[in-house]
């Protein structure tokens, strides 16, 4: 590591001084509005403010980051519950963006490069479908082949900067520049053989020359984005700019800027290139100063930098666990609650039975009538205290959500519900009713959801159960006449680690065309990074979720949660060839006709390749739709985690290191397709979609209710209605 990575960045001068600024006080452009409009923190909070709603206080407030979501009043008595904070550590450099290399960082601070490659022809002759509009690489961006070089060399490549621009610098040790030359060698030579020909569509003539309009049209873009590019730098000593704006980094925040945002700010490169404005820090005053000689330009940045800070603001706010306790009904309520250790099978092979979760439940004999009277009045109140706890919790979380850049996933999850800390008894393996509620409350206690449905027979019987509750479900495609017909949904999830690309995970989705009779087709190719979590748990590798809310069913085998997950997409540069192709081998064997799945452990996906992987994991889902509400589908489905590799020859053999689990879930498509937005937006923007929980849990049309929060009231009574089906009471007896 260079001097440069050890020192702070935002010295890129080499005395470190200030840049020197020309006063714009004499323009009539900016002598009011945009001193007023760029040097307060007042009118940047106006405009961000309104989003972020309830769950954050106002971001000119330097504690927006301390103070937690609004905490929900439980009346005295009831089975409501306390929100636990889980405490949180400094955020993972990976919360923007990559951090740059010494090459790169070297290139920022406009040192000279330390070698050279010399492309054999143009760039658009050598790879023209980095120009073709229908390509992923289209147009304005023919830089991701020679980032991700970069990336694996741990050199920089600045690209060309025009399309008859044949030089390209590197930057980088002589062992670095070295392997990036025999790397571009090779990408030249796969660019030319792969790219001779473009076609559009396979029906038309194909194209071999560009017109010279077209090539007119590509040097504009490529001289364009190579303008953008040099914001990427420090500006040069003496330059004087007509505008600059100022952002105040919070003086009581607990991380510096560039433990966050990079030694070099890298995060905010987006907002450099995308507003054309030099962007810097300055220590002795703890301000980012944004330069450049349109002033809208500079509005739109320090905007956008707010906007940064509150997704930095919001994801670090301690995530919110809430235990709720569903009030038994007359007929099950006891006067003790018994705890009795998880199954080895259910903790993931736990051995040692004192450190062992515990499962709640109801026990001992039933309340006397004075006591059961007085339940009787305590359990309608309980039911309304749940509701409005969870239905505000839930609606703070989703206006924060507006600033996360990702894939945001919102699911309802069924299992059986187990204490890891709490009060153990002493003596007894059993507790007073009352006693329990009281401790559920303490900040202490803790749990979790094993999602394991336990199913027996290979899981036939939930797929079964779900086929009779006919009064409950409907096939989710509507092509697909009875439950029985419904054909599974199939999810394999692969494991990588890599230096440069970290912990992360490739999903391949399968789905039938249209009804039964056809054949299955990718629905869905996705990488996300795995994070490591702030505070490891008992069989938890991944980071807390920002949203956890438990209904405890004491009197039932069956409890679910609701949650809010996040997970962080993965720069198409950090994705390595060697991942790229395993993604484009993976193959999928159709299941036999009329053999089942569920009582058969078939491992449908293969690949054939040397690339090592962690462990991979195959879904096979059957999904339904709620018969009295269209919004809303469940999802029955079968986990088979493998580990270790394994061959083409044995697709179709069970693994020896199989195990299997059975979970279920309760989620609207809608939400989905709502948070999507999420995952394209750039650092500084901010999702678009309505905050309001009637765009989550609209009015049930089928059900015909309305009213205030009529939408999220029949979403609870309908995930009530599906637990009960899972019930394992509800074995063998009517639906």
């Amino acid at each position: 590591m260079d001097n440069y990575e050890k020192r702070n960045a935002r010295e890129w001068q080499g005395n470190g001084e200030a840049p020197v600024v020309e006063d714009c006080s004499d323009s009539d452009e900016c002598s009011d509005d945009v001193p007023r409009a760029l040097g307060t923190h007042e009118t940047f909070a106006n405009a961000v403010a309104e989003p972020v709603m309830r769950s954050n206080p106002n971001l000119a407030q330097t504690k927006l980051a301390k103070k937690p979501l609004n905490k929900v009043p439980i009346p005295k008595g009831s089975a409501g519950a306390v929100p636990r904070y889980i405490r949180h550590q400094p955020p993972s450099s990976s919360l923007f963006v990559e951090r740059d290399n010494n090459a790169k960082a070297a290139y920022r601070r406009r040192r000279p490069h330390a070698g050279w490659f010399k492309l054999p022809k143009t760039y658009d002759k050598i790879d023209p479908k980095s120009f073709h509009e229908g390509s992923s690489k289209a147009g304005t961006n023919p830089y991701l082949a020679l980032e991700e070089i970069g990336v694996r060399t741990k050199s920089f490549i600045r690209p060309p900067k025009h399309v008859a621009d044949c030089t390209l610098l590197i930057w980088g040790t002589k062992d670095q520049v070295y392997a990036a030359n025999r790397e571009l060698e090779k990408w030249v030579r796969q660019a030319e053989g792969n790219s001779v020909v473009v076609n559009r569509f396979r029906e038309m003539p194909k194209i071999t020359s560009y017109t010279d309009k077209m090539k007119q049209d590509h040097d504009r873009r490529m001289q364009a984005e190579a303008l953008r590019q040099k914001y990427r730098k420090a500006p040069k000593d003496g330059v004087a700019f007509a505008c600059m704006g100022s952002f105040l980094w919070p003086a009581e925040e607990h991380f510096r800027p560039e433990e966050l945002l990079g030694p070099s700010y890298e995060a905010l490169d987006a907002i450099r290139t995308y507003c054309q404005c030099y962007v810097i820090f300055d220590s002795r005053t703890s301000l980012f100063k944004i330069m450049s000689d349109n002033p809208p330009a500079v509005r739109d940045a320090i905007q956008r930098i707010g906007v940064a800070v509150c997704e930095f603001t919001t994801r670090k706010s301690r995530p919110i666990e809430i235990y709720l306790i569903e009030p038994p009904t007359l007929a099950t309520v006891r006067a003790d609650v018994a705890l009795r250790p998880v199954a080895v099978r259910d903790d993931g092979g736990n051995a040692d039975k004192a450190d062992l979760p515990m499962v709640p439940t109801l026990a001992g004999a039933h309340l006397p009538q004075p006591e059961l009277t007085q339940w009787a009045g305590r359990g309608p109140d309980s039911v309304v205290t749940n509701e409005i706890c969870m239905r505000d919790v839930t609606k703070d979380c989703i206006s924060s959500m507006r600033f996360y850049r990702g894939r945001i996933r919102m699911r309802v999850h069924f299992g059986t519900f187990a204490l890891t800390d709490f009060r153990r008894p002493k003596h007894n393996s059993t507790i007073p009713f009352e006693e329990f509620l009281r401790d559920m409350r303490l900040p202490d206690t803790r749990g979790k959801l094993i999602k394991d449905l336990q199913a027996t027979k290979e899981g036939q019987d939930l797929v079964t159960r779900c086929c009779l509750a006919t009064n409950i479900f409907r096939p989710a495609d509507a092509l697909i006449p009875t439950l029985e017909e419904v054909v599974p949904v199939y999810t394999a999830m692969f494991e990588f680690r890599h230096q440069d690309t970290g912990h992360v995970r490739l999903e391949v989705g399968m789905t039938k065309g249209f009804g039964t009779d056809g054949h299955y087709e990718v629905s869905h190719k996705q990488w996300t990074r795995i994070e490591k979590p702030d505070q490891p748990r008992p069989g938890n590798d991944t980071a807390s979720p920002p949203l956890e809310v438990f209904m405890v069913r004491l009197h039932s085998a069956i409890s679910w949660k609701l949650q809010i997950s996040v997970e962080n997409n993965v720069s198409e540069t950090r994705i390595t060839p060697a991942m790229k192709d395993f993604a484009e081998r993976v193959q999928f064997n159709e299941p036999l006709a009329g053999t089942s799945v569920a009582a058969t452990a078939q491992r449908l996906f293969k690949y054939g390749t040397n690339l090592s992987v962690d462990g991979s994991i195959q879904k096979t889902a059957w999904q339904y739709r709620l018969k009295n509400e269209n919004a809303y589908t469940f999802e029955i489905a079968r986990y088979d985690t493998f580990s270790g590799s394994y061959s083409k020859t044995t697709a179709r053999t069970p693994s020896s290191s199989m195990t299997t689990r059975w979970g279920a879930s309760l989620y609207s498509k809608a939400w989905d397709t709502t948070f999507s937005e999420n995952a394209s937006l750039a650092i500084g923007e901010t999702a678009k979609w309505n905050p309001a929980l009637e765009t989550f849990f609209p009015e049930g049309i089928l059900t015909g209710t309305s009213g205030a929060n009529a939408g999220f009231h029949n979403f609870l009574q309908d995930v009530h209605a599906v637990a009960e089906v899972l019930d394992e009471k509800w074995i063998g007896g009517p639906l």
